[in-house]
């Protein structure tokens, strides 16, 4: 019989393995063990459940992970994330800050920029110029504008029992945060997972190992479709 001493724990667990699977550099992964009926607070450090209102008071349980990942190492090593609105937002800052590293570059630089001109201030021209060092020092500006910025990855979900029909329903729900440091405003993210369908009903005298088999595929596919 599916409760929540039941349900709880397999949530948690299904949580914590696929949080560690939304980016190839996943760290610091934050499980929030429970949040029922709290659906729409901030948590830990970042970390929160995007729901529906309307599943607020409804919700018996569910958890949370998030993980951050240093904007050098996206830029790095090319794993922007897959939503087109997060991959050219995270791009765009990317670009920004970068561009801000070169302009330092070349205020601690002018001999050089005199010399091969500002429209040469970059890393392969440099190369190709006979400016090795230089092109290497100008990398560690850039890198250096973009090594503290954070993006944030979660995951979320939510289960919810029904005893007069005798089911459970799962919501399953993510995003993508860029608002470093803090994480916080939803105008610099891109959230994943229908508001308005679970994305599985059960019957509650389902066995629960056929359940987390099922759950287990649900989350595979989200955090490979979306992150």
């Amino acid at each position: 019989m599916l409760n929540y001493d039941v349900l709880q724990p397999m949530v948690e667990g299904l949580v914590e393995e696929y949080g560690e699977d939304m980016h190839q550099e996943a760290y610091d992964i934050l499980k929030v063990v429970e949040f029922g009926g709290a659906l729409d607070t901030p948590m830990g450090t970042g970390a929160r459940v995007v729901a529906p209102r309307e599943l607020v008071h409804i919700a018996d349980g569910g958890a949370s992970a998030a993980t951050y990942v240093n904007l050098s190492y996206i830029v790095g090593s090319g794993y922007f994330p897959q939503s087109g609105k997060a991959h050219d937002a995270i791009a765009d800052l990317a670009n920004k800050l970068m561009d801000e590293g070169r302009e330092a570059f070349m205020e601690d630089h002018p001999d050089l920029v005199a010399t091969v001109g500002e429209e040469n201030i970059d890393y392969h021209e440099l190369y190709d110029l006979g400016y090795p060092d230089e092109a290497e020092l100008l990398s560690e500006y850039e890198f250096e504008y973009i090594m503290d910025e954070t993006v944030e990855f979660a995951l979320n979900v939510a289960f919810s029992i029904d005893p007069d029909h005798g089911d459970v329903a799962f919501w399953v729900r993510g995003h993508i945060n860029w608002d470093s440091p803090g994480h916080i405003s939803r105008d610099r993210e891109v959230t994943y997972g229908s508001t308005e369908e679970p994305v599985m009903v059960v019957s509650i005298a389902e066995d629960v190992s056929a359940i987390e088999n099922r759950l287990s595929l649900a989350l595979e596919r989200f955090v490979r479709d979306n992150y």
